[in-house]
């Protein structure tokens, strides 16, 4: 019999996994709320529904008889496939009743602190607090919402004064106050069989400052040959604990945290892929991503067969991928040097979510300009590579001006 796979989600990250799906002779079914999704045509069929009405898509999964479900690559995704998984009575690697450590930041955290992880000093915050509630916090503090996805409504305060000011911003009557981490960032992906934390891949995440209050902005990540032995052991252990609280067995875990002076401090842990990520996390561990997220549906053997092939894989290149911002409410005149930078000898993917003529709109599902993966040799080749995108990367609004912000390293991290 053939599989019927419900896929959430129909934007880029997905198009590999509909062919990799349809290559196994799996029917595929994409579905979220937009309706030029780049996956869809791909699609045996799809549907235009807003993923957020779980009532509906469990109805579309019972009506199309799926014996499958995936949508693991962004927070929001991940949130409702676990609540369309749990109604419409599909497999699923996080049960309903655990969704709060993943997706509460407040839960998260607590259950970090339980299992003896080193976590952020954090608390609740009201937005009428009083200066006492933060007497004992260090300063710079990031402000987010609860259950905020994407860095959506984050802002970076310096001071009680700009604390008082600017909290409103968030839009929220409550926001999570966390302390600034130092040292390294880094992103950590792993697949978990029977129970076991498999770690994949260990990238080095740095960001560049926007504005004075914004969270520092994702700039670049990049993949290393030498892997990060001991942040990735860190890593693994702290994840297997999280996995032996919440019960996770098997499917996709991730990790963003900060390694300092022998430290690990862990910022988030996510039930998904790390956006955007796919194609440099596969070349570096030597593993097919949308393949090992098929094998968490159909077949776990495949799965650990993958991923003990990969542990002594040495990736022979660096892989990195640059992310770019542009200036919200900004309308697109000229791309030509974005064009230009898509012919790059040694581009490996692109990705541009504007056209020219289009407004930018930040706050919309575009979250970034633009991103382009790459390879390089060795540290001093990535490194020029990089400074000649930034150099070359401007967007030309009507007026003339370049609406690209600037990337460069965030100053408090030196």
């Amino acid at each position: 019999m053939q599989h019927r796979l419900v896929i959430i989600g129909s934007l880029y990250e997905n198009v590999a996994l509909v062919k990799e799906a349809k290559k196994r002779g799996i029917y595929t079914i994409v579905c979220d709320g937009y309706k030029n999704g780049h996956s869809k045509d791909l699609a045996d069929k799809f549907y235009d529904i807003d993923i957020r009405d779980t009532d509906q898509v469990a109805e579309m999964c019972a009506a199309e008889k799926a014996d499958g479900i995936i949508g693991s690559f962004s927070d929001l995704v991940f949130e409702k496939v676990t609540e369309i998984a749990d109604k419409a009575g599909l497999k699923w690697y996080v049960p309903a009743d655990k969704l709060r450590y993943y997706r509460d930041k407040k839960a998260a955290k607590d259950l970090l602190r339980s299992i003896g992880a080193n976590v952020p000093e954090n608390r609740l915050i009201k937005a009428d607090f009083s200066d006492e509630d933060v007497s004992d916090m260090e300063f710079p503090l990031v402000l987010k919402p609860v259950s905020g996805w994407g860095s959506k409504g984050i802002v970076v305060v310096r001071d009680i004064a700009e604390m008082h000011e600017l909290i409103s911003a968030t839009g929220c009557e409550t926001v999570l106050a966390e302390e600034y981490n130092k040292g390294g960032e880094y992103n950590i992906t792993a697949f978990l069989t029977d129970g076991t934390v498999n770690v994949i891949s260990c990238g080095d995440r740095e960001k560049t400052v926007s504005d004075e209050h914004s969270v520092p902005r994702l700039s670049r990540i990049f993949y290393q040959k030498e892997r990060h032995y001991d942040i990735i052991e860190a890593a693994r252990d702290t994840l297997q604990r999280f996995a032996d609280a919440t019960g996770q067995q098997y499917g996709v875990l991730s990790m963003q945290c900060f390694y300092y002076n022998g430290k690990l401090t862990v910022c988030e842990i996510a039930g998904r892929i790390l956006a955007y990520e796919n194609d440099i996390i596969g070349f570096h561990s030597g593993l097919n991503i949308p393949e090992l997220l098929l094998d968490c549906v159909y077949d776990m053997e495949h799965l650990k067969e993958k991923l003990a092939e990969s542990r002594n894989y040495v990736p022979p290149e660096i892989y990195a991928r640059l992310y770019f911002f542009a200036k919200d409410k900004k309308n697109i005149a000229n791309m030509d040097n974005v064009f230009e930078l898509c012919r790059f000898e040694k581009l490996t993917d692109d990705v541009i979510f504007y056209n020219e003529g289009e407004t930018v709109n930040n706050s919309g599902n575009k979250s970034y300009f633009s991103t382009f993966s790459f390879t390089a040799d060795d540290k001093e080749e990535l490194d020029a590579t990089t400074r000649y995108f930034y150099d070359k990367m401007k967007v030309y609004s009507e007026d003339g001006e370049n609406i690209i912000y600037p990337s460069y390293p965030d100053p408090t991290k030196n």
